[in-house]
């Protein structure tokens, strides 16, 4: 919006879809010829689209956290 590429309204369609692509969502929302503009209109202005559909990282923080809490706890 600062250099006059978008206007309020597109940037927060724009917004909207890359959430939802984000999550995974995007194709199953849009019909197909809107998403593959919403792809284009992204990647046009350097925003990375999901290409791959993989499920999130799962992570321990207990695990990754256990040094911290240790270390907390001697002090």
């Amino acid at each position: 919006m600062r250099r006059a590429e978008l206007t309020h309204g597109q940037a927060e369609r724009l917004h909207l879809f890359l959430d939802l692509e984000r999550l995974g969502l995007a194709q199953e929302r849009y019909p197909k010829s809107i998403h593959s503009a919403r792809r284009r209109e992204a990647v046009k202005l350097g925003y990375s689209v999901n290409e791959c559909r993989s499920d999130g990282l799962e992570v321990e923080l207990t695990d990754l956290l256990a040094a911290y809490v240790q270390a907390v706890d001697e002090h």
